[in-house]
């Protein structure tokens, strides 16, 4: 439930121009490679995937 908590709030980060590793930290991870994982398996693509499709 946390976790899920995190993911949403590192979506709206994203979404508001932070960095992926900017955003794992202020969210909570302490691992980029954690953060990437559980990212991907909630939303279906990375972080970084993400913020592109922004542009």
């Amino acid at each position: 439930m946390i976790r899920l908590y995190r993911l949403r709030r590192a979506g709206e980060l994203l979404r508001a121009g932070r960095t992926v590793t900017e955003t794992a930290y202020l969210v909570g991870f302490d691992s980029l490679t954690y953060f990437g994982h559980c990212y991907r398996e909630h939303y279906q693509m990375t972080p970084t995937e993400f913020g592109s499709q922004l542009v």
